[in-house]
C-alpha cells in the first residue's frame, strides 16, 4: 500500500513538473510578441505619468521567471507637444521594466518588479521651500515630485546617467554629475542604495555611495537612516566655499570618506575621514591677510547635532608642514547659541603645539593684534588633557577658562620673545586671569636682547600669577626656584606690561642661594653694559663661590641701569675663594674672600683677605665707579 502511494505522488511530481515545462515554455514563446503591443503599452504609460510617451523601438525577453520589456529611444514629452521639441520632453535612451510574474499570476495585476533606466539626462531641482523633484516629470503640476513614481519600484537602477542639480534654496551655481550609476532596492519599508558617479573637473574626480534607509515606500523624502559615502580628489573651494565664515578661503584637493545619519533629507549626524594635500587656508581681515599652509591634513572627525546646540569630535588630526609634523588626539567640541551669540566648549586629551601659532592666527574672531602674536609666537611642545570654553558676543571672541598639563613647552626663535625651551607643568585660567605651575627639568630660556647664549635651567618650580586689568598685564611669582650646575635661585618676582604703550616693568628680589663667580659671564645683560666692561668682567671673574647673595631690580626695562635713579639695581654678592684677574700687567688675586656688590654701572668689591704671590693681603677694595668706563 505504502508502495503504490508513493509512486502515485511521484507519478504526480512529474506530470507537473511536465506541466510547469509547458507553460514556462509556452510563456517565453509568448513574449516576444508583447513587442507587438508598443502603442497599447505608450497609451498605458501616458496614462500613468500623464505626459506623453513615445516609444522608438520595443523588445521583450526574460530576466529569470520575469519577463523583461526593453523600451528603446524613449520620449516623456508634455501632451500635443512635439516629440522632437527636446526642450519639452525628457529622453531616455532605454527602459528596462521587469514585469512582477507573481503579481500578475496571484492578483493578475500589471505590474514593474524592477525598473533600469539607461542613458538619459535628468535635472533634479530643489526649490525655495526645499522640495526636490526632476524637472520635466511633474505629473500635474502638484506638489509629487515626479521621483516618487520610479522609487516605488522593488527595484531602481539607472546606468550612464548624468544628472544637473539646481539648488534654488541656496542659489548655488549647476552642479553637474555624469557617468551615474545607481541601485534603489526596496524591500517593504526597507531601501538599499548604492552607486557611484563622475564629479564635475573643478569640484572633483569620483564619489560612491552606500545607504540603508528605513520609510514609506510612497514617501521617500520621509526615509531616515545610515549613509555612506566616498569623494575622491575633491577640490576645497567648490565644495566648502558657503560654509566658511566671511574672509576665510580655501585651496587644496582632499579625500573623504563620510558616514551620516539622515532623516527628511537632512544630515542629523555624520562622521568621516578627511585626507587632504597642499592645504593652503586664506583669512582676509582689515586689508590684513592671514595664512596657514600644510603638505598634508588627514584625521577622523564627527558632527551632530541636538537641542541644544552641536558637538564636534576630532580624532588623530596629523598635520605636515614641510619637515614638521604635528598632530592632536581626541579634540571635542560642543557649541550652543542663543540670542546674544555663542559658546564653545572643548576637551583634547593631546596637542602637538608645533606649527599651531600658524593655524591659530587665521582662526575667525581674533584681533589683528592677537595674530601677529601667534603668528611669532610659534609656540612648541605638547599639550596635554586640555579643557577649555570659549565665547562669542557683538562679533567679539574670548576665552572664558582653559586648564591643562604641558610638556616640552617653549617658543621658537623669530620675533621680539624670549626664547624658551622644556617647560614642564601646568595651566589654568583665562585670558584675564590665572595660574602657571612649573616643575620644569632640563629646559632653557634664551633671549637676543640681554644675553649672548641660551642660559640653561635644569630645574624650575613654582608657581606664576597672571593678571590683566585696567589696561596692564601683570605677572607674579611669589616663590620661584632655579638651579642648575652654575647657580641656585629663589625669586619673588613682578613684571607689568601696558597693553597699549609703554615699556614693561620689573620688580624683582632674588635669593642667590649658590653662584660660581668664574660662570658669571654667561649670565651677563652684554647688550645693556659696553663692550668695554663685558670684556673686563670675562677675563677678570675667574672663580669663587657666591652664597646667600641677592639681586634687586625694580624698573622699568627700557631704562636699565637706571643711570639718572629711575629705578634700583643692586647686586650683592658675598664671595668666597675667589680668583680676580683685575689687570693684565699684574698678578690675578687669589683666595678672596670678599663682599661683590653692584649698583647701576658702579662695581664695589670689599675683600677680607686674598693672596697675590707670596703676599697675603687683608681690607682690600676694588671699586669701579663707571663699568661703561
Amino acid at each position: 500500500m505504502f508502495k503504490r502511494t508513493l509512486h502515485a505522488l511521484w507519478l504526480l511530481c512529474v506530470l507537473l513538473l511536465f506541466l510547469a515545462a509547458a507553460v514556462l515554455t509556452t510563456a517565453r514563446l509568448l513574449v516576444p510578441a508583447l513587442s507587438q503591443y508598443r502603442h497599447e503599452i505608450e497609451n498605458a504609460a501616458s496614462e500613468v505619468f500623464q505626459k506623453q510617451v513615445s516609444i522608438g523601438r520595443m523588445e521583450a525577453t526574460w530576466r529569470g521567471l520575469n519577463p523583461v520589456l526593453k523600451l528603446k529611444q524613449v520620449v516623456l514629452a508634455e501632451p500635443g507637444s512635439d516629440r522632437a521639441d527636446a526642450q519639452s520632453g525628457l529622453d531616455i535612451r532605454e527602459i528596462w521594466i521587469t514585469i512582477d510574474a507573481q503579481q500578475f499570476l496571484t492578483n493578475q495585476q500589471v505590474k514593474p518588479a524592477a525598473i533600469d533606466i539607461i542613458g538619459a539626462d535628468l535635472t533634479v531641482i530643489r526649490d525655495a521651500e526645499g522640495q526636490f523633484y526632476l524637472d520635466r516629470f511633474n505629473a500635474d503640476g502638484s506638489s509629487e515630485s515626479g521621483l516618487d513614481e520610479l522609487m516605488d519600484m522593488t527595484s531602481l537602477s539607472v546606468h550612464d546617467v548624468s544628472v544637473t542639480f539646481i539648488d534654488e534654496l541656496y542659489d548655488e551655481p549647476p552642479l553637474r554629475l555624469s557617468a551615474i550609476a545607481l541601485s534603489l532596492s526596496n524591500q517593504g519599508d526597507t531601501h538599499t542604495l548604492t552607486g557611484h558617479a563622475l564629479l564635475p573637473g573643478e569640484v572633483g574626480y569620483r564619489v560612491d555611495v552606500e545607504a540603508e534607509l528605513y520609510g514609506d515606500s510612497h514617501k521617500p523624502a520621509s526615509w531616515q537612516g545610515q549613509l555612506y559615502a566616498k569623494g575622491q580628489s575633491l577640490s576645497f573651494p567648490a565644495i566648502a566655499e558657503r560654509y566658511l565664515p566671511a574672509g576665510i578661503s580655501l585651496q587644496g584637493v582632499a579625500d573623504i570618506r563620510l558616514w551620516a545619519s539622515v532623516a527628511a533629507l537632512q544630515v542629523q549626524a555624520f562622521s568621516g575621514e578627511l585626507d587632504t594635500h597642499d592645504l593652503t587656508v586664506t583669512h582676509l581681515k582689515e586689508a590684513q591677510q592671514y595664512v596657514f599652509r600644510a603638505d598634508q591634513l588627514q584625521g577622523q572627525f564627527g558632527w551632530r547635532q541636538n537641542e541644544e546646540g552641536w558637538q564636534f569630535a576630532l580624532q588623530q588630526l596629523l598635520v605636515r608642514q614641510g619637515e614638521r609634523t604635528w598632530k592632536t588626539e581626541a579634540l571635542s567640541l560642543a557649541g550652543h547659541h542663543h540670542e546674544q551669540g555663542s559658546h564653545i566648549k572643548g576637551v583634547s586629551a593631546l596637542i602637538e603645539l608645533d606649527g599651531l601659532g600658524a593655524l591659530l592666527s587665521i582662526a575667525p574672531g581674533l584681533e589683528p593684534e592677537a595674530r601677529v602674536f601667534l603668528a611669532e609666537l610659534h609656540p612648541r611642545g605638547l599639550i596635554q588633557d586640555l579643557t577649555f570654553s570659549v565665547s562669542s558676543e557683538a562679533g567679539v571672541t574670548r576665552v572664558d577658562r582653559f586648564s591643562a598639563r604641558f610638556a616640552g613647552l617653549g617658543t621658537g626663535e623669530v620675533g621680539g620673545f624670549t626664547v624658551i625651551s622644556g617647560l614642564d607643568g601646568t595651566l589654568a585660567g583665562s585670558l584675564e586671569a590665572g595660574t602657571l605651575t612649573l616643575d620644569t627639568q632640563n629646559a632653557s630660556i634664551y633671549d637676543t636682547r640681554l644675553f649672548r647664549q641660551a642660559l640653561p635651567i635644569e630645574r624650575a618650580q613654582g608657581a606664576l600669577h597672571w593678571l590683566l586689568q585696567d589696561g596692564h598685564f601683570e605677572v607674579r611669582a611669589d616663590n620661584l626656584t632655579i638651579s642648575n650646575q652654575d647657580l641656585s635661585l629663589a625669586a619673588r618676582v613682578t613684571v607689568d606690561v601696558p597693553a597699549e604703550s609703554g615699556a614693561p616693568s620689573i620688580n624683582l628680589d632674588l635669593a642667590v642661594e649658590r653662584l660660581d663667580v668664574g660662570r658669571v659671564h654667561a649670565y651677563l645683560p652684554v647688550t645693556k653694559l659696553s663692550p668695554t666692561a663685558v670684556a673686563w668682567l670675562d677675563s677678570s671673574l675667574k672663580g669663587g663661590t657666591v652664597t646667600h647673595g641677592s639681586v634687586v631690580i625694580n624698573g622699568r626695562f627700557d631704562q636699565l641701569p637706571f643711570d639718572n635713579g629711575e629705578g634700583i639695581l643692586e647686586v650683592r654678592l658675598p664671595v668666597t675663594d675667589a680668583v680676580l684677574n683685575f689687570d693684565p700687567g699684574w698678578s690675578p688675586l687669589l683666595g678672596i674672600d670678599a663682599q661683590v656688590n653692584f649698583s647701576g654701572r658702579s662695581m664695589d668689591i670689599l675683600g677680607d683677605r686674598a693672596t697675590m704671590r707670596s703676599a697675603s693681603l687683608e681690607n682690600i677694595r676694588v671699586q669701579i665707579q663707571d663699568l661703561a668706563k
